[in-house]
């Protein structure tokens, strides 16, 4: 009998674009992270290890039109949130 792997804990995940004279910035926030670090993805790369304070504000600096998808990890583990998509 195959035994079930303990569950870890879903980290939920939220973001809000804006933009602060002209430049994209983006607020992340998120719950239910247990590690100390978190590392924040954008597009599918590390942009980031911060404390697991379940906030981060993220400064692409873009302007114009342009689309962020975000997830967060523990860090250094596959215990990651639901992704979001932000677009300007």
């Amino acid at each position: 009998m195959r035994q079930a792997s303990p569950r870890r804990r879903q980290i939920t995940l939220s973001a809000r674009g804006y933009k602060v004279q002209g430049l994209q910035t983006v607020d992340l926030s998120w719950t239910g992270a247990t590690s100390n670090s978190i590392d924040v993805y954008r597009n599918g790369v590390l942009i980031v290890t911060v404390p697991n304070n379940g906030l981060y504000t993220d400064h692409p600096n873009g302007r114009g039109h342009a689309t962020y998808i975000y997830k967060v990890c523990g860090a250094g583990t596959g215990n990651c949130s639901n992704q979001v998509t932000v677009t300007f």
